[in-house]
């Protein structure tokens, strides 16, 4: 987890249990939606939004740059209507997670 996003949550370093300077070898690390919740469940914060940022994307190849404008937003269409599914947040290979300090 990145020391920046703490030190906004947590600018006065007393969640120090919490702090995890990352290494050159964590730079790419599988993080599932429930890891993030255990984290952040000690934080008094509101979730506003978990998106699948490219949702199907990664899976499809070099298909949405070969795509002409009504099928890009036919694409489109169909990934703001699923990207923040609950069922469908997991098929994606970036997530982003915005949430409100209280």
């Amino acid at each position: 987890m990145s020391a920046v996003i703490l030190n906004v949550l947590c600018p006065s370093q007393s969640c120090t249990s919490y702090i995890d300077i990352p290494k050159p070898e964590d730079l790419f690390e599988l993080v599932r939606k429930d890891d993030i919740d255990n984290i952040m469940k000690d934080f008094t914060i509101t979730r506003l939004h978990y998106v699948a940022t490219n949702g199907i994307t990664g899976f499809i190849g070099g298909a949405v740059e070969k795509m002409d404008e009504e099928m890009f937003e036919l694409y489109l269409k169909h990934h703001y209507s699923v990207c923040e599914r609950e069922d469908m947040v997991g098929v994606t290979h970036h997530s982003l997670d915005i949430l409100k300090k209280e």
